[in-house]
C-alpha cells in the first residue's frame, strides 16, 4: 500500500504515469541529452505501443522460440506473452529480460556483454554469435525510424549486428513500430522493408506509407 501510495503522488505530481503494473518516469527537462534515451521512449506513446505489443504477443504460440529486440515496445511485448505458455524466449535488453521472468515452463535466454543504459542493450561478439547458433520461429524487431527509400534504422551503431543476427536466424520477422517512426530516419541502416514477414503498428501511420506498404 505503501508502494501505490507513493506511485500516486508522483503521479499526481506528474514524474511519472502509472499503469497496471507499470510505473514509467516521464521526461524532466534536465534529465536527457540528445539521441537515444529508452527511459524517455518508455515515456512516449505508450497506448499506441500498448497496442502494438499486445497484438504482437497475440501471435505467439505454443512451442514458439522468440528473439525479442530491445526498445520500449519490444519490452512490452515480452511481458504480454501469458506466463503460463510453453516458450523459448532470446533476447538481449535488460528490459525485456526483466518482463521475460517468472514464466512457467519456458526458457529465457540473455544474450550478454557491455552494457549500454540508454538502450539497456547488452553487446558482445559473443552475444551475436550466441543469436546465430539458435533458430527461432519468429523474431520481434523495433525501429527507430523507416523511409520507403532508406530502410529501417536504429539509432545506436551497437545495435545493427544484434539486429541483423536476430533477422537471419528466425523464420518469422515482425517489425513492430509506431506510426511516429515512418518517414523518420535515424544514423543506423539495418535492414529494408523486404526483409520482414509482418509489420504491426498503430492507425496514426500517414496515409501516404500505408499505400506504399500495400504495393509492396
Amino acid at each position: 500500500m505503501t508502494i501505490r501510495r507513493d506511485l500516486s503522488e508522483l503521479s499526481e505530481d506528474g514524474l511519472a504515469r502509472v499503469y497496471h503494473g507499470v510505473a514509467v518516469p516521464l521526461k524532466t527537462s534536465d534529465d536527457y541529452t540528445q539521441g537515444y534515451l529508452l527511459s524517455e521512449a518508455e515515456s512516449l506513446r505508450v497506448d499506441e505501443k500498448t497496442r502494438i505489443a499486445r497484438k504482437a504477443a497475440s501471435l505467439v504460440k505454443p512451442g514458439d522460440i522468440l528473439i525479442i529486440d530491445a526498445g520500449s515496445t519490444a519490452a512490452m511485448t515480452a511481458g504480454f506473452i501469458p506466463k503460463d505458455m510453453p516458450v523459448k524466449i532470446i533476447c538481449f535488453s535488460l528490459n525485456a529480460f526483466l518482463r521475460s521472468l517468472g514464466r512457467r515452463n519456458s526458457e529465457v535466454i540473455l544474450a550478454g556483454g557491455l552494457y549500454h543504459e540508454t538502450s539497456r542493450v547488452f553487446e558482445s561478439q559473443e552475444s551475436i554469435e550466441l543469436i546465430k547458433r539458435y533458430r527461432a520461429t519468429k523474431a520481434f524487431i523495433s525501429a527507430s525510424g523507416f523511409r520507403d527509400d532508406l530502410g529501417v534504422t536504429c539509432s545506436n551503431q551497437f545495435e545493427i549486428a544484434m539486429k541483423s543476427a536476430s533477422l537471419q536466424s528466425s523464420l518469422q520477422k515482425i517489425l513492430i513500430t509506431d506510426s511516429s517512426k515512418f518517414g523518420k530516419i535515424t544514423p543506423c541502416f539495418f535492414a529494408d522493408l523486404s526483409d520482414f514477414d509482418m509489420i504491426i503498428t498503430d492507425s496514426g501511420i500517414p496515409e501516404n506509407a500505408v499505400k506504399s506498404l500495400v504495393q509492396k
